[in-house]
This record gives C-alpha cells, sequence and structure tokens, in this order.
C-alpha cells in the first residue's frame, strides 16, 4: 500500500466521487486484506455514501488491526452513532479518546453521539471539554449553541452561536443554527430574526454557482421535486406522506430526494407515491443539483429549511426553474434563489397589523384554510376515558427547547387559578436527572410547585408516546414556538390543545390548525386569555369527558385530514405559480 494511493482516495472522496475512491481501495484490499489504513478508507467511503452497516464492518476491521490509533476508534464510534448503535458508538469514542485525550474532534464526535442518545448533559459536558483546549473551534461551538438549545437554554445557544458567527462569518452552519435558534428565543424580535435570516440565505447562495438556466418549458403534468431529510419516521412525514398519496398524476408527479440514508416503513410507503425516490446522501450539492436537473424537475419543494440535514444548499445552486419552502420549518429562508414560501392566512396574514409578507423574502402562497393535512399514526392507540375523580391534568409533550421561561410563568399562574391541579411534561430533555433537575429548578423559580409537576422520560414507540396522552386533560401549546405535530396528536388522542396567537409564522400554527378542526376558540390573543380559556375547560369536567370522545371523529373530518382536497389545492396553487412563470418573457 502507498500513501499515494491513500492521497488519491481520499481526494476522490472530497469529490464526492465515491465509486471513484471504491473502485481504488477494492483491488488494494483485495491484495492486503489486513491493512488498516485501507480498511479505514473503505470505512470512511461507505459510510459517506450511506452505507453504513458495511462501513462498520470495514471499520471494525480497521480498529482490529490498528489498535492503538484513535483515529480508528473514533471513525467506529461515529458510524455505530449514525447506525443508532449508540452505547457501542459511545464506547469506541471513549477508546479513541483515552488513547488521545485531547483530540478535539473526536471530544467533537463524542458529544455528537452523546446528543444522539440525547444524554445533552453529558454531551455539554463534552463540548466544554472541547472548548478548553480549542477556544475557538468551529465545530464545538456549533455543537454547544445546538445542545443548549436542545435543553431549553434558547437565549444561552443565541449568545453562543451568535458570538461563534461572529468569529467565522462565512460559516453557512453557524449561520443556519443561529437563525434557527432564534425562533425559540422570546427575547429575539421578529425584525432581527428577519435580518439574521435574509443574511443567512444570502450566505449560502453566494457560497455555490448556479447552474446554468434551464432552457427546456415546464412539463405537463409538473415534475414536483421534494428535498427533505425527513421522509422516513419523523414528524414531517405525517404531513407529507398524505400529500404525495393523493396528487393527481394528471396534474402532478413527485419526485422525491432523500438527504438522509435513514429509511423505515414510512419511507417505502413514500417511495410507492413518487414517480422518483433518490438518496443523495454523500453526494456533494453540485452533484445533487445537477441530479435534480437532469430529473427535469420544474418545481422543486424545500421541506426543512434550516434545521439538520437539510437540503436548501441544493437550491442556491437553482437546479429547478421555480424553488419553494414548505413545511418542516415555519420561517422565511432569506434565500434569493427560493420564490415561494407555502403557509396560509392564519400562519401568515396579508396586510396590517401583521406584514407577513414583508417579513418574508419569498413570495407567500396561501393554501387557505389550512397549509397542513394530518395523518395520525395507524398504530395509534384507542382514547382512553379519564377518571373523573382523578386532578385535572395539564400537559405539555413538545420539545425541550420549546419550553420557554414566560411559558413557564403562565403555566405558574394557571396552575394556581386550579387548586389540587398537576402538570404533565414529556419530551427528550428529560431522560437524564441533570436535566430533570435543571428544568425542575427554572419551574420553581416560575413559581410552580415542583410537587404538582410529573416529568415523564421519552418513549421507545409511537405507541407508547400517545398512551401518555392518557394521563392528560388539556393540552398546553407552547409559546412562542408553537407546537404542530404535538397538537395533532392531542385531539386524535381525545385533548383539548389551548394555544397562543401570536406575530410569525411559528407562534401561528396552533391557530390554523385548531381553526381547521374546529376548535378556534381555544387559541387566545394573549397570555391571560389562554390562562382563561385553559382554566375554564378544567372547570367543566362534563365537557372534558364530550371532547374526549368526540375529538377523535372531528379531527377526522376536518379540512386537516381531508387528504384529497387538501391535494387539490396544494396542485391549484403550485400550478398558478407554474403559469406565471410560464407567462414571462
Amino acid at each position: 500500500m502507498s500513501d499515494r494511493l491513500l492521497d488519491e482516495v481520499f481526494a476522490a472522496i472530497d469529490a464526492g466521487r465515491l465509486d471513484r475512491a471504491k473502485a481504488l481501495l477494492t483491488p488494494a484490499l483485495r491484495r492486503d486484506p489486513s491493512s488498516g489504513p485501507l480498511n479505514a478508507a473503505m470505512g470512511v467511503t461507505l459510510a459517506t455514501q450511506g452505507n453504513l452497516e458495511q462501513a462498520v464492518y470495514y471499520a471494525t476491521r480497521a480498529v482490529e488491526h490498528m489498535p492503538d490509533l484513535p483515529e480508528a476508534w473514533l471513525n467506529l464510534g461515529q458510524m455505530l452513532g449514525g447506525q443508532g448503535k449508540f452505547a457501542e458508538g459511545i464506547g469506541a469514542i471513549e477508546r479513541g479518546l483515552a488513547l488521545d485525550p485531547s483530540h478535539v474532534e473526536g471530544i467533537r464526535r463524542y458529544a455528537t453521539v452523546l446528543a444522539g442518545a440525547h444524554r445533552y448533559a453529558d454531551a455539554l459536558a463534552a463540548c466544554a471539554r472541547g472548548l478548553a483546549l480549542a477556544p475557538d473551534d468551529h465545530n464545538l461551538l456549533l455543537e454547544q449553541g445546538r445542545l443548549e438549545m436542545l435543553v431549553g437554554h434558547a437565549s444561552r445557544a443565541v449568545q453562543i452561536l451568535e458570538s461563534a458567527a461572529a468569529r467565522h462569518p462565512r460559516s453557512v452552519s453557524l449561520a443556519r443554527a443561529l437563525v434557527f435558534a432564534t425562533l425559540y428565543d422570546p427575547a429575539i424580535s421578529r425584525k432581527k430574526t428577519f435580518e439574521l435570516s435574509r443574511r443567512c440565505g444570502e450566505l449560502v447562495a453566494s457560497s455555490y454557482a448556479p447552474l446554468p438556466a434551464r432552457t427546456t418549458p415546464l412539463g405537463t403534468p409538473l415534475r414536483v421535486g421534494f428535498i427533505s431529510p425527513d421522509l422516513r419516521n419523523h414528524a414531517v412525514a405525517r404531513f407529507i406522506e398524505p400529500l404525495l398519496e393523493h396528487l393527481p398524476p394528471d396534474r402532478m408527479r413527485a419526485h422525491a430526494f432523500a438527504t438522509s440514508i435513514h429509511a423505515d416503513a414510512v419511507t417505502r410507503r413514500i417511495r410507492d407515491h413518487c414517480a422518483e425516490f433518490r438518496v443523495i446522501s454523500g453526494s456533494t450539492w453540485q452533484q445533487t443539483a445537477q441530479r435534480i436537473r437532469d430529473s427535469r424537475i420544474d418545481v422543486l419543494i424545500d421541506l426543512a429549511g434550516y434545521t439538520a440535514d437539510s437540503g436548501i444548499d441544493a437550491l442556491a445552486l437553482r437546479p429547478a426553474p421555480i424553488q419553494a419552502t414548505y413545511l418542516g420549518y415555519p420561517g422565511t429562508t432569506g434565500m434569493p434563489g427560493v420564490g415561494y414560501r407555502l403557509v396560509d392566512s392564519h400562519t401568515d396574514p396579508a396586510g396590517e397589523p401583521s406584514r407577513a409578507d414583508a417579513f418574508a423574502t419569498e413570495t407567500l402562497v396561501r393554501l387557505d384554510p389550512c397549509f397542513l393535512c394530518y395523518r395520525p399514526d395507524a398504530d395509534a392507540p384507542p382514547v382512553v376515558t379519564r377518571d373523573a375523580s382523578s386532578p385535572i391534568a395539564f400537559g405539555c409533550f413538545g420539545s425541550g427547547p420549546k419550553i420557554s421561561d414566560p411559558l413557564l410563568r403562565a403555566w405558574a399562574r394557571l396552575l394556581e387559578c386550579c387548586p389540587g391541579s398537576r402538570l404533565v411534561l414529556k419530551n427528550f430533555s428529560l431522560q437524564q436527572p441533570e436535566l430533570r433537575a435543571a428544568l425542575m429548578d427554572r419551574a420553581a423559580r416560575a413559581g410552580i410547585d415542583p410537587s404538582r409537576v410529573d416529568l415523564l422520560p421519552p418513549t421507545t414507540s409511537s405507541r407508547e408516546h400517545l398512551d401518555a396522552y392518557a394521563r392528560v386533560d388539556i393540552a398546553l401549546d407552547t409559546f412562542p414556538y408553537a407546537g404542530t405535530t404535538t397538537t395533532c396528536e392531542a385531539l386524535h388522542m381525545g385533548v383539548p390543545v389551548v394555544s397562543l396567537i401570536g406575530v410569525s409564522h411559528h407562534e401561528r400554527v396552533g391557530l390554523s390548525l385548531l381553526s381547521g378542526a374546529g376548535c378556534a376558540e381555544w387559541c387566545a390573543n394573549d397570555v391571560d386569555s389562554y390562562i382563561k380559556i385553559a382554566a375554564g375547560l378544567a372547570a367543566d369536567r362534563a365537557r372534558l369527558a364530550a371532547l374526549r370522545s368526540e375529538l377523535r371523529g372531528q379531527l377526522a373530518a376536518s379540512v386537516v385530514s381531508d387528504a384529497r382536497a387538501f391535494a387539490g389545492r396544494f396542485c391549484d396553487a403550485i400550478e398558478a405559480i407554474a403559469e406565471g412563470y410560464r407567462k414571462q418573457p
């Protein structure tokens, strides 16, 4: 084996020429199957390609032949973490760090895999350890900011990411993470989030040279591409699958581009609804954009915005003549190449006083009456009748970042209004004792008696998660960042939801869903009304019992669940955009 061969292999990997890297390594490994460096390189190649099962095989062989090389253990641990084998991955990385405790990139990988296991407190400790060695490390600062957001410290996350972005002004990943974090921070103004979004979008766009403009006309039917990391058992799939299933093939053909290697039964169903389904993980964005262009996509729709593993970079290369963003990210992208954002008149009202159009770089296309269509889990348990003698239980199953301090203070006032009532909280950040204690401390400082709070750890299946609604009488939506999937889940499980209406899209999704489900009376214009509505529901046991038995059917019969009608409105909106494009000179 020569260093020249490995140099050529890693140059091919960096260029996204993974087949070339495999072609170089395969005969070399045939000649020298016990070579640690060759096995390690093949593992990296396969992992980049998204073939983690085979990658782990070669990475395991690498550590067998190079047990004293830290990088070999770190690679293996990262790959195992990517497979969801977090305990094994953490163990492998710890072996590597034992060999080199000051390996900064190894510590960053350690934090990432710990976070994947929802061990957020340990992951934050790992970041602190790494930053003590390299205070300006871009990747560690990014990981630390994301973790602070995940545990509910939105303001701290914004401070970390804003400072890091100032030191690394060309970092797209920091700019994206910063914009996303501002949505959770109640102290950040709408104007600042918009300015940061526009700056981020311009930075993404300036990072790539667009493809030459397409010269061929739009097709009939339209070829519509959806690019997302979440075409699997994920919240986004609850809303995109019913649309894909009901798109009329004589009007629109769906093409899916998955930026994640993770696949499951949901992925297989989505694949069946598409004329084309391509996994693009491991490709460069230039290669991805060219593949989208080769598929002759007329309309390309991003479903992830600035969330993790998003494919929005591909849109910066403008592979499709019409580009839009929808569903998975509740704000403007700020990107010059993204022309449209699909919303509705509840989330983004036109005109004064909302001025929603002024805070979007895209043209807003309103899919009224609701921009979403929900499909409940087929394995959802039956609705369970609550014992009328039990204390009233308010519940929130929203993610950790959404539990803001103003929200906790509102809940404290609500509990005070309803003597004997309880608060049930459930999310992934409650897995570790340190984070449960931290949340209870925040709740106590907000005025909540800790003895009235029940913290539920994460569950291992969707059915178990939905079963937990049997412990809740009234669901409390989060603010400023409202829930989406949790609102629909609660209604499906017979639990009414109280939501606070804000000014921006991410603060108004509850209004859209509850209005669509025929429950707009549970939407409040201010915190006092939020408390009054929730307390009023708590005082009427008979009404709660009736809602328990009626809400699932009411949701199923509403516009929120009418997939066929929604697909028709979606097609109408996209065809109107396409018609406008065709009329351009």
